[in-house]
């Protein structure tokens, strides 16, 4: 495997995806305090490999937040970037590539295939606790969809089997997502739990109005395939990490 993709979104050939593996060597993107990249010709391959164009690629600023931008101008005017202050995208443009890093979080898919809107969102426990899946379901409203028409798939992420956290996140976590299974939650002892943050993430989805079968299987677990994704919980490398895109062929 060279690159995550998931089969919801295969009867639509006018959406292009996927996550990258290690096949690509590290493919995050500088934090704002960071000068260098020596992850750009990394991406630019994984982005090419999809047919994707570098120099139109937008991607979040991972604030760990609820926010949400529209990107709306057509791609001959845009230009590679990144948006500050955000962890999630949404467009209805072809030509334009919205992009989120993570090594563990959720890279969140969106596709309305009735509006063709297509959005992309970074969920970690932080975004599902400031309701970031929610805020984008919502936003993709302003681009005429409706949540019974869209389709979610959520990219390789660290899964309950290795999501260690203490009483504390795990109380704020139950406080934001109330209603959860008991199985997204297991506890072990100690003060500590393991915390399925698949299962939170789709428990926002269909309080937002999606269909069960709208919602794409869980996917891998970085921490369980270190081959395949870096994992910082796994491995504490922040120099590793994974772009997850979205875009609209032309």
């Amino acid at each position: 495997m060279q690159t995550w993709q998931s089969s919801l979104f295969k009867e639509y050939p006018w959406v292009v995806h996927g996550t990258s593996t290690r096949a690509f060597g590290s493919c995050r993107y500088p934090n704002a305090e960071e000068t260098d990249d020596p992850w750009q010709e990394n991406r630019a391959r994984f982005l090419q490999s999809l047919g994707l164009d570098p120099t139109k690629l937008i991607v979040s600023g991972n604030a760990h937040d609820g926010y949400v931008a529209p990107i709306m101008m057509p791609a001959e005017s845009c230009s590679a970037g990144r948006i500050e202050g955000i962890d999630a995208l949404m467009t209805a443009q072809s030509g334009i590539s919205l992009g989120v890093k993570s090594a563990d979080c959720l890279p969140v898919f969106v596709v309305d295939p009735v509006h063709r809107v297509v959005g992309l969102a970074h969920a970690g426990w932080k975004g599902i606790v400031a309701e970031i899946i929610p805020h984008l379901i919502g936003a993709m409203a302003s681009l005429g969809s409706h949540p019974k028409d869209l389709l979610v798939a959520i990219g390789p992420s660290i899964g309950l089997c290795h999501y260690d956290i203490h009483q504390e996140r795990h109380d704020e976590l139950a406080t934001a997502v109330p209603g959860t299974p008991p199985s997204a939650s297991v506890e072990l002892g100690g003060g500590r739990y393991r915390c399925d943050l698949f299962e939170l993430a789709r428990h926002q989805l269909l309080a937002s109005g999606l269909a069960t079968d709208h919602i794409a299987e869980r996917p891998p677990c970085t921490a369980c395939h270190p081959d395949l994704f870096p994992s910082y919980f796994a491995q504490k490398d922040k120099q590793q990490g994974m772009l997850s895109v979205i875009g609209i062929r032309g």
